[in-house]
């Protein structure tokens, strides 16, 4: 699974793509209509990924992004510096429980094209091409409670796949 989000002035978005051994590519664009910074829009991109994966039935997951500081918070190779992130980490760590094997990967942009191409899509606003399932996150897939993580508030408003 490659991940990455695209901020601009038309809005913030999200790609997935999946490359299961089958070969039969899945890519999803994921339009994120709430305020968020690029790292808040890379870790969304990784949750809805890594959920898209449950959902699949995926045993095993390799997670590719070309963010470094999610790669290496992910990794423990870096800290926090506010609750969000934490609460972003303490999710993706509750996911990958999930599955038999779970690998995560920091790759260059350039190995990211495809996954990049589909954040922008989504922070585009424009239509999904066919063979894209487009989701739309209204607010956070985390929040914080009294400093701890509580479950998952965010739902997608909406799930469309164009053929």
């Amino acid at each position: 699974m490659y991940f990455d989000s695209s901020l601009n002035f038309e809005g913030a978005g999200a790609g997935v793509l999946f490359m299961p051994p089958s070969g039969k590519k899945l890519r999803y664009a994921l339009q994120l209509h709430l305020w968020a910074t690029n790292n808040v829009e890379e870790y969304e991109a990784l949750l809805h990924g890594i959920r898209a994966a449950v959902e699949l039935g995926a045993r095993c997951l390799f997670m590719r992004g070309d963010s470094k500081l999610v790669i290496n918070q992910v990794m423990k190779e870096s800290t926090y510096h506010d609750m969000r992130m934490e609460s972003y980490y303490v999710e993706v760590e509750k996911l990958e429980d999930k599955f038999d094997g779970c690998e995560i990967h920091h790759v260059l942009r350039r190995d990211n094209e495809e996954a990049n191409f589909l954040a922008k899509l989504a922070s585009s606003r424009k239509p999904s091409p066919a063979r894209v399932f487009l989701d739309i996150l209204d607010i956070p897939s985390i929040r914080l409670v009294e400093g701890k993580m509580a479950a998952p508030t965010g739902t997608i408003s909406t799930s469309t796949y164009v053929t």
